[in-house]
């Protein structure tokens, strides 16, 4: 465990997957990371469609991990489209559900 954390360590740009910046209020006026009142309708989103087809809990968790991982590594103009954000939470979550071999 401890030889995967250090590969982990080195490997991501980011110590925290969400970095504190998203959850700032002025983030919309700064231009920083994604908007937390956008980032909530997506992370509902994705607990909707989990609940919905009775997929494992840990699809939910691993697709929003994903998804905050890309956005934290995404230049700020991908951040502000609508369309590319949910692309990319749909993407977050067909990967989540291979990864976890759910019938999808």
């Amino acid at each position: 465990l401890n030889a995967l954390i250090n590969r982990e360590d080195r490997l991501y740009r980011f110590q925290d997957y969400v970095p504190h910046s998203i959850l700032d209020e002025k983030v919309g006026e700064t231009g920083g990371m994604i908007q937390p009142e956008r980032r909530s309708v997506i992370c509902e989103q994705i607990h909707t469609f989990v609940e919905m087809y009775d997929l494992p809990g840990n699809v939910e968790s691993l697709a929003i991990s994903y998804f905050d991982r890309y956005f934290a590594t995404t230049p700020s103009v991908a951040r502000k489209q609508e369309k590319m954000m949910l692309i990319t939470a749909i993407t977050s979550l067909r990967l989540a559900m291979k990864i976890t071999s759910s019938p999808f």
